[in-house]
This record gives structure tokens, sequence and C-alpha cells, in this order.
């Protein structure tokens, strides 16, 4: 008995209330996902990415492909690729209601994905 409240009060003093997790002017962006470009070869600007460059996101539901499908863009508009359909699954329906995503470029080519909130 004495370990179970225990571990009831380490886990209430653990907690940090949701609250003071999304205020604040840091709290703005929240990553959700690291992952990568997928159909870059098709379009030749890809080569230009380079760490730290900021990317733009939008849903394409008109890619016969995949309907689903999540389009990278540089900052001026200019088609880079897409996310990969397993990472566009779950922010695709996040944007579909009305949430702004967008990615940065890491070290390595990766893509840091970040959801955008009031």
């Amino acid at each position: 008995m004495q370990r179970r409240n225990f571990l009831v009060t380490a886990a209430a003093a653990t907690t940090v209330p949701m609250s003071s997790a999304v205020a604040g002017p840091s709290s703005r962006k929240i990553k959700v996902l690291d992952t990568y470009l997928t159909n870059a070869e098709l379009f030749p600007k890809h080569a230009s990415l380079q760490p730290g460059a900021r990317l733009l996101l939008r849903r394409d539901p008109q890619r016969t492909y995949n309907p689903a499908s999540i389009q990278v863009l540089d900052e001026a508009g200019v088609p880079l690729g897409y996310l990969p359909p397993v990472s566009a699954q779950v922010l695709g329906v996040l944007m579909d209601h009305g949430t702004t995503a967008e990615a940065m470029v890491s070290s390595g080519g990766k893509l840091s994905v970040s959801i955008l909130t009031l």
C-alpha cells in the first residue's frame, strides 16, 4: 500500500499542468515529428536545401497518387517534394482542421515539422 501511495504522489509531483505548458512566448511552435523529403528528384530545386531553412507545408488533395499528401515548398512557394505518407497521415488531418504547420531543415537533410499554436 505504501508503494502505491508513493507512486501516486510521485506522478502527481511531476505532472505539468497543460495551461503552463502552452502559455508563454516560447510555446508558439510545437515540434511534432522529424521526417524526410520524398519525391525530391521530381523537383529540381531540392538540391539547394540548407540547414536552418524554413519550409512551408501545404495539403495537396488533388494529387492522384495520394490524396492525403502534404507538399513541401520553400519560402518563395517553389515545390520541393512531399512528406512521406506515414508522416502526412495525422498531420494532414490536423491541417484539414485549421492547424498551420511548417518545417525546418536540420543537419543531415532531415525535416523538423512543427505546428503553430495561437
